[in-house]
């Protein structure tokens, strides 16, 4: 695999190249063809989601982002959300190899008002590659955190209603891009 060295899209009105909408949460709205855009046609729209319920971006060939986070490049995106006190989670994850000790790691970044505030207005965030955390792996059961993620096969990108139910709580993205 080749390592990326220059930006791309995750989303702009459509998945970017290369990029999957991989799966959707099994309760309340993802809406990827929201008209509720900040440019453009379409914009995502999240709400209602349980907990630990995600949005995926698959990526159709494994990302080798290593380049790009040794270069701080950020990921960059315009969202709104209406709920101060609410939060989604962005996460990489890696792949997971065929390696017993192996599972798919997770680099995490938690957005809520002290990223954005929550006010129903667009707001543009920027956030280094490089401050993504590493959370831990579940895989069937929870594994701690081990400093394994490997940017250099990323698999999928999410939004996650990692920390709490969305009930009632809305976000928007646009222009997700790398």
């Amino acid at each position: 695999m080749r390592a990326d060295s220059v930006p791309f899209d995750i989303y702009t009105d459509f998945p970017g190249e290369g990029v999957i909408q991989g799966g959707a949460p099994g309760t309340g709205i993802a809406d990827i063809f929201s008209t509720s855009a900040y440019q453009g046609n379409f914009g995502i729209y999240m709400t209602d989601l349980l907990q630990y319920n995600a949005l995926d971006f698959d990526f159709k060939f494994n990302k080798d982002l290593s380049k790009l986070v040794a270069a701080n490049y950020t990921i960059d995106f315009w969202m709104k959300a209406d709920s101060p006190g609410s939060s989604v989670v962005l996460r990489f994850l890696d792949t997971k190899t065929t390696d017993a000790k192996d599972h798919p790691w997770r680099k995490d970044y938690t957005i809520n008002t002290s990223v954005a505030a929550f006010d129903g207005n667009w707001h543009h965030v920027q956030i280094p590659l490089k401050n993504f955390r590493d959370p831990g792996s579940w895989d069937g059961s929870w594994f701690n955190p081990t400093n394994s993620f490997d940017w250099k096969a990323v698999d999928r990108f999410q939004i996650v209603s990692e920390n709490m139910a969305l009930t009632g709580k809305k976000f928007w993205f646009d222009n997700l891009r790398i």
